[in-house]
């Protein structure tokens, strides 16, 4: 199953709004559950892919293995791009 997940839906959850806070909570506990361990990480390599980004930047670049967009640390930013 593909799901895309509104951004909505996530701040229902940082903010606790009601009356659809337990619900999107809910709703993103079984995506978890069935397999999207990490669906922030999927939106991002996702939005980065469909804007043509030439990289995403993160201290996290093993999350992103399977994007289509390669992923780099700030460090590996600053050598590549700036040479420090």
């Amino acid at each position: 199953m593909n799901v895309f997940v509104d951004l909505n839906v996530i701040l229902d959850i940082l903010q606790k709004r009601d009356p659809h806070f337990v619900d999107s909570y809910q709703a993103l506990e079984i995506l978890e559950q069935e397999g999207y361990p990490d669906f922030e990480d999927g939106i991002v390599a996702e939005e980065a892919h469909l804007e043509s980004c030439e990289v995403i930047l993160t201290r996290n670049s093993q999350d992103f293995s399977s994007s289509l967009v390669p992923a780099i640390t700030p460090t590996e930013f600053l050598t590549r791009f700036f040479n420090r």
